[in-house]
């Protein structure tokens, strides 16, 4: 069998080689790793070529075979990244390979190899490097995380939030503007978690501040984007914050020439609809018989003219809303279409 598995490996086929792969993956063996190496560079050199999503499966492939006969083999991996040469063989990939190592001794690798691997790593790929100072915690080289904060290459930055979020998170929370514009938003379900289990209050009270020193309407979507998946997680304030955002934004767009860009509602509109923690519903409550009540109402009811089937997802959100506010919004449902009776 594992003759069979080598001569899959070896093929000019890709297709061949991933069969080979998945089983190497199911059962690794030790006799392979080289190999698996071998074949894992030439699909990182793939990969730089052309991002295409079936380059990036084959890379996948590979890494997950390796990765599984590292958990076999630790040593192989310690060995290799000793004795790689400073730019060659993609090093970087040595050490996303310990930093994904659910082995016992990755811990102790990295306190081996880590200068080795910070001498080695290509300047322009730091990547590799920042998730495994954060992976392990390693405080001694909290320096080098702090120098790409505001280097974007190679998602540094976006990284390099991540292990200052494990390694001191007020530093992280002091410097959170640093990291850019995009990379907050790109790596948000690794720091924030982080920034939120160890500072909650201190956490939501930046990233308020931040949010409050952005462009008109920036602000909004600045909260939104960055809590899309945990909107239970917004304070008090902030859930303030967002909804007189919204309430400037909605009555410019109600006060405006019509138009057919309705599509940004979605966002606002279903992130508030998922609020249900107990003690922000007192916020809704207060907005009850005023001027974002009204507007809501509008664009939900400016929506009834259809007979489509599909559902519309904004003004179930907005449905949602104002349920939420404390509206009575009595509705049914005829043959998929929406029908509101004025209480």
């Amino acid at each position: 069998m594992q003759e069979a598995i080598g001569t899959l490996l070896t093929t000019a086929s890709p297709e061949r080689q991933n069969v080979g792969l998945a089983a190497v993956t199911a059962a690794p063996h030790a006799d392979h790793l080289d190999r698996l190496w071998n074949l894992h560079v030439q699909r990182v050199d793939a990969l730089v070529e052309d991002r295409s999503a079936s380059r990036y499966a084959n890379y996948q492939a590979s890494f997950r075979a390796l990765s599984a006969g590292i958990e076999l083999v630790p040593a192989w991996l310690k060995d290799r990244i000793l004795q790689a040469l400073p730019g060659s063989d993609r090093v970087s990939e040595l050490a996303y390979l310990l930093n994904a190592m659910e082995h016992p001794d990755a811990a102790a690798i990295w306190n081996e190899a880590a200068d080795t691997l910070m001498a080695n790593v290509p300047t322009d790929q730091p990547r590799s490097l920042l998730y495994c100072i954060g992976r392990f915690q390693d405080r001694d080289k909290l320096d080098f995380v702090l120098q790409h904060l505001s280097y974007s290459t190679d998602f540094a930055n976006g990284a390099a939030l991540v292990a200052l979020s494990r390694l001191d998170a007020q530093t992280a929370l002091d410097r959170l503007a640093e990291a850019g514009d995009s990379e907050p938003y790109l790596f948000r379900n690794q720091w924030l978690p982080l920034l939120l289990g160890a500072q909650p209050h201190l956490t939501c009270h930046r990233i308020l501040a931040l949010a409050e020193a952005e462009p008109e309407e920036r602000g909004l979507r600045f909260i939104v984007d960055l809590f899309w998946e945990r909107p239970n997680q917004v304070d008090a304030a902030m859930l303030r914050f967002v909804l007189r955002s919204f309430a400037t934004d909605l009555r410019k767009y109600l006060d405006g020439p019509p138009t057919d860009r309705q599509a940004w509602l979605y966002h606002p509109l279903d992130f508030l609809g998922r609020v249900t923690r107990r003690d922000l519903l007192s916020v809704f409550e207060a907005e009850a018989g005023g001027e974002l009540e009204a507007m809501i109402a509008t664009v939900a009811c400016g929506r009834l003219d259809t007979n489509s089937n599909v559902l519309d997802s904004i003004r179930e959100n907005a449905r949602r809303v104002l349920i939420l506010i404390g509206v009575p919004v009595p509705v049914f449902w005829t043959s998929g279409r929406l029908k509101h009776q004025a209480a």
